[in-house]
């Protein structure tokens, strides 16, 4: 007989635990704990301690949902990465979205199941989990703003008086080694090149700052950046730009020091 005891004998063995409350505090440590949990339900390998860290990209943030993708590898020769949706208001008992693992050759499941004991470290014995009270949902609202916060979305966006570059020269930042050249603004636009970080890209029109396609968000983003040009001592309008940028909702028309040319996030971008 085997007790399972923890949150990574848990996950590893792909049984659900509830109801568990949402975690409190670093909200970027707890998506990369649930990347790694599912992976590990998946291809059946334990986790011995916390996870290292990820650093995720934002396609879309609401209230009570995100869409992230993490910016580092996994699987075979680290050619697979994780892309979480998860959302917050499915109830205390069922799952909350669920993780995949897109790219590199395998034939294994590429996809699973997310619960939100699978937020805390494999180490985390079940007994300690909080308990997600019907109908109290404060610990899912705090979970999401934390996600919503700049400082939880890979890398400071970094001071700035105007969302717009003043320079149609541009910086490579906020990744670990390269960012991708996408056809259309968007995380989910297919993919014409890469960037490596700390090379430069031409801007070619630096006053064209484009909002996410299809996106109501990117529009109100747009408004905040205009906002901000109009009002830069406003600290409130100039934190609302800096989450805008922080969640890939503003692009630039960029061409790749190969001549290559395709629209990277503002995020991705300093002068």
């Amino acid at each position: 007989m085997t007790y399972v005891e923890t949150v990574g004998q848990a996950a590893q063995w792909e049984i659900a635990v509830a109801p568990v409350a949402f975690p409190a505090g670093n909200a970027q440590q707890a998506l990369s704990n649930l990347c790694w949990h599912v992976d590990s339900g998946l291809i059946d390998y334990p986790l011995q301690s916390e996870p290292r860290p990820l650093d995720f990209t934002y396609e879309e943030i609401e209230d009570t949902s995100v869409y992230a993708l993490s910016n580092r590898r996994f699987r075979y020769e680290g050619s697979a990465r994780c892309e979480l949706r998860i959302f917050g208001d499915y109830g205390p008992v069922r799952y909350m979205g669920g993780a995949s693992y897109t790219g590199g050759a395998t034939d294994q499941d590429i996809s699973g199941q997310a619960f939100p004991y699978m937020l805390y470290p494999p180490d985390t014995p079940i007994a300690d989990l909080p308990v997600w009270t019907e109908g109290d949902d404060a610990h899912v609202r705090a979970f999401f703003r934390a996600v919503q916060d700049p400082g939880s979305a890979g890398g400071a966006v970094g001071g700035f008086n105007n969302c717009r570059l003043a320079s149609t020269s541009a910086r490579v930042i906020n990744v670990n080694e390269f960012v991708n050249l996408r056809a259309a603004p968007g995380l989910r636009a297919p993919i014409v090149g890469q960037v490596r970080l700390a090379d430069r890209v031409q801007v070619p029109d630096t006053g064209r700052l484009l909002p996410l396609r299809d996106s109501e968000r990117g529009q109100e983003c747009l408004n905040f950046c205009r906002a901000l040009t109009e009002y830069p001592s406003s600290e409130d309008v100039r934190r609302r730009a800096e989450g805008c940028i922080a969640e890939n909702m503003l692009w630039y028309q960029v061409v790749a020091p190969d001549g290559n040319t395709g629209f990277v996030s503002r995020h991705f971008l300093a002068e």
